[in-house]
């Protein structure tokens, strides 16, 4: 018996713009592995070149190195919950990108507290502490939800028309982005 054909997420006839990368080495990779065929990768940062040197220093220095060695685009300040109005190229791109990735959204948060000033220094945290953290939990996942829902939105416009055209979201397993709901959040976008 013959095996099923390989299914690839992407294909050469791909433009594939990538959100939000950090250090760029997801974006290297890719045009790396994909270097032989026609697709077109545009990547994006939401921070500037600047605080991605100061961030990432010589991973990110390297990872722009490959990806103008393979012709790749590389944008900074791109807003995922904006794209078409966060650049002039991607204005021009409206209705065009087969492929948006968005890999590991987070609003960088970090989901700080302080506890509040009337916050017993005991061992067990305290029922104020308690609430404050359960308050802050759901104000972080309605947060993510609302980038999310605004990311989706945002993706509209710049998709291809078509079947080929898709949009890949990748998540960690478990709290808190299980809250984000994703899924959801997607579809009723």
């Amino acid at each position: 018996t013959a095996s099923p054909p390989e299914k690839h997420l992407y294909s050469p006839n791909d433009f594939i713009l990538l959100l939000g990368e950090g250090d760029l080495s997801f974006a290297a990779s890719l045009a790396h592995k994909l270097r032989r065929t026609p697709a077109r990768i545009l990547a994006t940062t939401l921070d500037t070149p600047a605080q991605i040197k100061q961030k990432y220093r010589t991973d990110a220095a390297d990872s722009l190195k490959t990806l103008r060695g393979l012709r790749a685009e590389v944008l900074h300040a791109v807003d995922a919950r904006h794209i078409a109005t966060s650049h002039p190229r991607l204005a021009a791109l409206r209705g065009q990108v087969t492929k948006i990735v968005f890999n590991f959204p987070h609003l960088g948060d970090h989901d700080t507290l302080e506890a509040p000033p009337n916050a017993r220094p005991d061992a067990e945290l305290s029922a104020d502490l308690l609430d404050l953290l359960e308050r802050a939990a759901t104000a972080s996942e309605r947060n993510h939800r609302q980038l999310l829902g605004e990311f989706f939105m945002s993706c509209e416009e710049m998709l291809a028309p078509g079947e080929g055209s898709e949009v890949h979201v990748a998540l960690k397993v478990g709290e808190p982005y299980k809250g984000w709901r994703v899924g959801t959040v997607s579809r009723a976008a």
